[in-house]
């Protein structure tokens, strides 16, 4: 009977630091809710950045427009940039 007694004690002693580990789930499910946040607002100000963009092409004259993606080809094919082999073929018949 003593024995019994003693592992009760023990068995109830483990299990109180078990039981006190429940709150890190919570701070994981927080810590989710904050990451979706986050790449929201990453997604939202990236797409802001587009809009703005085309806001500025639309802005320009079309002389304008076309200096502006004959240098965006050229500092991509200067900065290292490789497109897929039938783009720049593309690109090449009709220069």
């Amino acid at each position: 009977m003593k024995y019994l007694k003693y592992m009760i004690f023990v068995l109830a002693i483990l299990l109180v630091p078990a039981s006190s580990c429940t709150p890190k789930y919570k701070a994981s499910s927080a810590q989710r809710k904050t990451e979706k946040a986050q790449e929201k607002r990453k997604k939202e100000t990236e797409k802001m950045i587009q809009e703005g963009q085309k806001k500025h092409l639309k802005a320009q004259t079309s002389d304008a427009r076309k200096r502006m993606k004959q240098t965006k080809r050229k500092s991509e094919d200067w900065s290292g940039v490789k497109q897929p082999f039938y783009k720049r073929w593309w690109r090449k018949v009709f220069k």
